[in-house]
């Protein structure tokens, strides 16, 4: 029972320098994700209850009858914002988090938000671009993988590159997390048939909107940045060591991954970056789940098509068979039409890149590989050559290590 006298104990908790969506005020338990939204005149009361307050303490400081401030207290309880009444600890409900204990303070790390940042990086991804498209024989190309006949090289090279360019995308966010005030940790993950490394970010609510943008960003900006490193490394190499040939094949291997790593994330069946970026900025949930009802209703006079999309759509995205949203796709449409009809062009468009990415990189790289190798396979069981064998075998588990 909450009374007067009724000394209440909040959590350790966070807030928004400045309104972060319109006029609302953002406030975040730090032991946990939880977070609420609220006017200014409520942000101030939350302050002030930072320190362990009563009810009648609030009256006085607010102005508001004690209803009013029992109720208030009763939602701060609900979202796991009250640690304690009157010394008694309540049931804790919160999800903690475990974030990282990150080696530099923000002080250290904003830099990276700052627009002069983003201009140098502009510049600087452009200026390599420029390289590779005018530049002969620098254009990306699938045979930039197989460097070598010797596939186990080819493959741990990748394997090594590839984990290389995984560290690096995600410390970006993680990075950008803190320079920006939140936290993050990252973790092991599978996505539809991949196993993928993702960060995740914590009180993002106290981050104003354009600003949390930038988190997801900052992966695929720094893909693009170490494309064009590579482009200037690959013309002063063949400006000044032009015979070292290992050099400039592994360049080349390294843009065409970079670039796979880019398209992969305009994979409409995949909550990538681009999608977290958009979904942002619509403030629209589910944003992906009603555009694809959407592009389905357009497609529906095309029974096959229509089948298959929804079939692979399904398949990726296992929640859906948990969310009924097709009952509120009117609502939802009529309320945000031309983000929905944006973003399902978009979403045609990234099935279009996904198929480019997987018929003229992935199949064709991985199917080369796979021929020879099964080839290798035989001929090392026909002559017994356990050695050749062993090297193959290996050659396959790294070949399909991130399906399984």
């Amino acid at each position: 029972m909450i009374h007067k006298n009724t000394k209440i104990t909040l959590y350790d908790l966070r807030f928004s320098e400045k309104p972060v969506d319109k006029d609302q005020y953002a406030v975040v338990r730090w032991d946990t994700d939880d977070t609420i939204f609220v006017g200014f005149k409520e942000y101030l009361d939350i302050q002030y209850m930072q320190s362990p307050r009563t009810i009648e303490e609030m009256v006085n400081k607010t102005g508001l009858e004690k209803k009013e401030i029992i109720s208030f207290v009763r939602l701060l309880i609900e979202n796991h914002f009250v640690k304690e009444l009157n010394g008694v600890p309540l049931p804790d409900f919160g999800i903690k988090i475990h974030p990282w204990k990150f080696p530099f303070s923000r002080n250290k790390l904003i830099f990276v938000t700052k627009s002069y940042f983003s201009q140098f990086l502009l510049i600087f991804i452009l200026s390599g671009t420029y390289i590779g498209v005018s530049s002969p024989g620098y254009l990306p190309s699938y045979r930039d993988f197989l460097w070598t006949n010797e596939y186990l090289l080819v493959l741990l090279s990748m394997f090594i590159l590839g984990n290389i360019q995984l560290l690096i995308h995600e410390l970006a966010h993680v990075v950008t997390t803190y320079a920006l005030g939140g936290v993050a940790s990252m973790r092991l993950s599978r996505r539809f048939i991949y196993l993928v490394a993702e960060t995740e970010s914590y009180h993002l609510g106290i981050v104003p909107k354009t600003h949390r943008c930038l988190v997801y960003l900052a992966g695929i900006g720094s893909d693009f940045f170490f494309i064009s490193v590579s482009y200037w490394l690959l013309k002063i190499t063949y400006i000044f060591a032009p015979d070292i040939t290992l050099i400039i094949l592994l360049l080349k291997m390294n843009i065409v991954m970079l670039v796979a790593n880019v398209l992969w994330q305009y994979n409409v069946f995949l909550e990538t970056d681009i999608y977290n970026v958009l979904s942002e900025l619509f403030s629209i949930e589910n944003l992906r789940k009603i555009s694809v009802l959407y592009v389905l209703k357009k497609l529906s006079k095309f029974d096959l098509l229509s089948r298959t999309i929804k079939k692979i759509y399904r398949l990726s995205v296992s929640e859906m068979k948990t969310i009924n949203i097709l009952k509120d796709f009117s609502y939802y449409y009529h309320m945000n039409k031309k983000q929905i009809i944006l973003y399902s062009i978009i979403l045609v468009l990234g099935f279009l890149v996904a198929i480019v990415d997987i018929a003229f990189f992935q199949i064709p790289k991985e199917f080369i590989i796979f021929r020879d190798t099964v080839v290798s396979i035989s001929s090392a069981i026909n002559t017994t050559n356990t050695v050749e064998l062993i090297k193959s075998m290996g050659i396959i588990l790294l070949l399909f290590y991130r399906y399984i």
